[in-house]
Formats: C-alpha cells, sequence, structure tokens
C-alpha cells in the first residue's frame, strides 16, 4: 500500500514539472513592453528592446518562435533588424524565430511608427500609455505580453498668477495666496505654452485649440466655475483669464483649492495638457464692516440746490456680532463731517444708514468724499471715496451808487434897457347930460416899457423918506438963533 502512494505521489509532481516545463517562456520579466516616452515626437519610429528567457530549455535546445499581433487602429510594431542575437532569424515583420534556443535570455528588438494623432493624455488629462500591440511565442502555456506606446506632452502651464485686490501674485503649481479679506475679488491668470517646436515639419509645427478650466468643490462657498479657450500657435505662449470672482460675506473663513485644468488638441488631433492646484485662503477679522454701496441722492449741488443725501448699504463681514455700528461722511474741504446713529448688527448680517450733508459752496470744483464704516462707534474698518461736484452760484449785477453833483446855478444875463418916459393920458370930462356912460369911457392907462420898475421905485422911494426924516430930525434938535 506504502508504495502505492509513493508511486502516485511521484506521478502527480511529475506532472506539475511537465506544466511548469511548459509554462517557463517569460517576456519582459512579465512586464509590459514600452515603446516611446514623455519626449518621444510623433512621425518617428519609436524603437526598444524586450528580454526572453525559458529555463525549461537548458541542456534542450528548441526552435521557438515569437509572433506579434492585436495591433490596434492606425499602429504597427515590427521586428527591427538591426542588434539582432545571435541564433535569431527575423521572418517577417511579425515574426522572429530563435534556432536551437538554450532558454538563456536574449534581448529582442522592436519598432513603431509614432502615429501623429497619438495623444499625450487622456480626457482626465492623465499621462497614458495604453496599449497597441502584443507579443507571444508558439512555446506552449507562453503568457501574452502587452505592448505599449507613449508620445511627447506639449501643453503646459507656463506661468500662474492670481491677481488679489488688483496685486498680482506669482504661484507655482499647488501654490497658497492667503490674506483674502471679505470684498476682495479674485483672479487667475494662466500662460499656456505649446512648445512644439516649430521647424516647419509636420511632426513639430503644430498649432493647438487650448482650454483653461477652473474650480472650487461644488460645496465650497468660495464658488469658482469658468472656462476660457484660445489658439496658441507652435513654439508659443498665449494667457487665458478667469472670469474675477468676488469674495463676499457668505464666503468662510478657510482655505479653497482651485482645480485648473489646461487641455488641448493639437492639428493631427493629438491630446496634450496638464492639471494641477492653487490654494486661496479666505481670512476673516474679527470685527469688519463693509461698505457694500455708497450713492449720492445729487451729485451736484448748487446754490439752488444745497444738499444732497448719502445712502449706504453696509455688512457685518467679521467673525463677530456688532452692538455698534456707524456709517461717517468726510471732506474737510467741502467742510462734512458727520456720524449716523449706531446699529446693532450680528455676523453677515447687512443695514443701512443715510445722511443728510451740506456742503459749503464756496469754492466750485469736483471733491472727494469720503464713506467710512466703524465698529464700536469709532474704529474704522472700511472707507470707499465718492465724488461731489459744486457748481458755481449764478452771477448777480451790483447796483451802482450815483455820485451826487453839484447842482450848477443859472447864469442870468440882465439886457438893460432904456426907460420909456410915460406917456400921460388926460381923460375925457363926462357928459352932463345925464347919462351914465361911465362904462363907455375910456380908463387912463399909463404904458411903460417891457421892464418892471416897481420894485426899484418903492426902494427909490423908501430911501428918499428916509432921508426926509433924518433931515427933520436935524432941523428940530438944532439949536434956535437968538
Amino acid at each position: 500500500m506504502k508504495n502505492y502512494v509513493f508511486i502516485a505521489t511521484l506521478l502527480v509532481a511529475g506532472l506539475l514539472l511537465a506544466g511548469l516545463a511548459q509554462a517557463t517562456v517569460v517576456i519582459n520579466g512579465g512586464s509590459n513592453i514600452a515603446l516611446g516616452s514623455a519626449d518621444q515626437e510623433r512621425g518617428v519610429y519609436a524603437t526598444t528592446s524586450f528580454t526572453v528567457a525559458d529555463s525549461a530549455l537548458s541542456g534542450s535546445p528548441a526552435d521557438v518562435t515569437f509572433t506579434l499581433g492585436g495591433f490596434s487602429s492606425g499602429y504597427s510594431v515590427a521586428f527591427d533588424t538591426t542588434h539582432l542575437p545571435t541564433g535569431a532569424t527575423r521572418l517577417s515583420d511579425t515574426q522572429l524565430k530563435l534556432t536551437a534556443w538554450d532558454g538563456s535570455t536574449k534581448t529582442l528588438p522592436i519598432k513603431s511608427m509614432v502615429p501623429l494623432s497619438h495623444s499625450a493624455v487622456d480626457n482626465t488629462l492623465a499621462v497614458i500609455t495604453p496599449s497597441i500591440a502584443s507579443i507571444s511565442s508558439d512555446e506552449s502555456g507562453t503568457p501574452t505580453q502587452s505592448i505599449t506606446m507613449q508620445a511627447a506632452n506639449h501643453l503646459s502651464f507656463d506661468r500662474i498668477q492670481v491677481i488679489l485686490a488688483g496685486v498680482t501674485h506669482s504661484v507655482s503649481e499647488g501654490g497658497t495666496v492667503d490674506n483674502i479679506h471679505i470684498g476682495d475679488t479674485v483672479g487667475i491668470t494662466v500662460r499656456a505654452r505649446n512648445d512644439f517646436n516649430g521647424n516647419n515639419d509636420d511632426n513639430t509645427d503644430v498649432g493647438m485649440d487650448v482650454t483653461l478650466k477652473g474650480s472650487t468643490k461644488s460645496s465650497d462657498s468660495l464658488s469658482i466655475s469658468d472656462t476660457e479657450s484660445t489658439t496658441v500657435s507652435s513654439d508659443s505662449y498665449e494667457d487665458l483669464s478667469l472670469t474675477d470672482t468676488d469674495v463676499d460675506s457668505s464666503v468662510d473663513d478657510k482655505t479653497y483649492t482651485v482645480t485648473l485644468t489646461l487641455s488641448g488638441v493639437d492639428d493631427n488631433n493629438a491630446r496634450h495638457g496638464e492639471k494641477t492646484t492653487v490654494r486661496l485662503k479666505v481670512q476673516r477679522n474679527s470685527h469688519e464692516i463693509s461698505i457694500d454701496s455708497a450713492t449720492l441722492s445729487r451729485t451736484t449741488v448748487s446754490c439752488d440746490q444745497p444738499s444732497t443725501t448719502l445712502n449706504v448699504q453696509f455688512t457685518n463681514i467679521g467673525t463677530q456680532n456688532e452692538e455698534y455700528a456707524v456709517i461717517g461722511a468726510q471732506s474737510d474741504t467741502l467742510g462734512i463731517s458727520q456720524m449716523s446713529t449706531a446699529l446693532a448688527l450680528d455676523k453677515s448680517d447687512s443695514g443701512s444708514r443715510s445722511l443728510t450733508l451740506l456742503p459749503k459752496l464756496d469754492k466750485p470744483g469736483t471733491y472727494n468724499l469720503d464713506v467710512v464704516s466703524y465698529f464700536q462707534n469709532n474704529i474704522e474698518t472700511n472707507r470707499k471715496t465718492l465724488t461731489l461736484t459744486v457748481a458755481p452760484c449764478p452771477a448777480t449785477t451790483p447796483t451802482t451808487p450815483t455820485t451826487p453833483t453839484t447842482p450848477t446855478q443859472p447864469v442870468v444875463v440882465v439886457t438893460p434897457t432904456t426907460p420909456t418916459t410915460p406917456t400921460v393920458v388926460t381923460p375925457t370930462t363926462p357928459s352932463t347930460t345925464g347919462n351914465d356912460n361911465t362904462g363907455s369911457v375910456p380908463r387912463a392907462k399909463i404904458s411903460s416899457s417891457s421892464t418892471d420898475y416897481t420894485v426899484p421905485l418903492l426902494i427909490g422911494g423908501v430911501i428918499v423918506a428916509v432921508a426926509i426924516l433924518v433931515l427933520l430930525v436935524v432941523v428940530l434938535v438944532r439949536p434956535r438963533v437968538a
């Protein structure tokens, strides 16, 4: 009985060893055979070599034939005639025989034309090395081994910039830009490089249609999702910019990852590109009141319309609740310095205030007006500048006073005339007939010249009367002669 068991064990071991002996041809150490590399150009042959070995043939040489097959559309692989090992015979492009091979390691060369349309990356921009063919042997049980191909990726990020509040920051791939605050504007610009060398042959003078995509996670409160496209000629650069993103009060205090993808399809329909990330760190201050909008009801004031109303919308973008949020208006030139009443604002809450402004009107022109937000009544957090125009007042014409003048006395020229001797008319003796004809009797008239001598005659008469009186007095007081 023991003998039967022993014999059975030997038979099983023999079968196992025979099976192993039939599957001892190892192609390329069991790994895929790679044609091309990250630097492989298209339109030329890629060459490589691989090893074969079969330990079961040691001491029992045999002829073994290797065959290439399983070609993908547009691809072909052939055994290279250069550097064939001893005992190797190229039967055709796709077959090679090792004669009387003892199973020792042999190196076999192959080659393949790299199509112009061979892509460097897939749709996710991962580098690809697709299987384009396979190799097998006629040795029973030999596994088939894949042959892959890789070609150069000619599209890459040459530069990445983050524009934060108007300031440009250069960022390395995977780098971080910090100190981003609520109210800031963030933009991303990349420079895409097409590094086909452009030496005027069909293989390298190749343009690309390029697309840039930028995105954050859909769950992120900082939302970036934009696409820009352009065409990049061989051996040149083009800048692409994502739409600016406003960091508003809804954005959380954290670091956000922006995924940037740069993909391009060249003139031969081969895909190129790469993917990277940048990080944006948003930091909210403990106390901050943002000025969301500030408008004037009247941007020009005048003597007829001397006032304007400032309307301000604002938000508590800090991490703390505020009890005393205040808005102010300031302009030394316009003589304005006003503060609103305080307003309590919880985190992320908004409010509004209005101020009636009466600027000075004595200096026409356009002036800056600062709108300022405060917390705790008087600690400034943000400032925004408006302009206000003071129009000239209408000109008025003053009344010129009349200078008094000295009246001119009229000059009277008296022309003396020779006095006319009055004519005395003798009245007619009235009639004695008894009839009263007085009314018909002419009155005596004194004819005189046109000059009136009444006043001089009166004066002369007075003088004569005074003289007579004086003479009488003298005579009366004179002593009598005895």
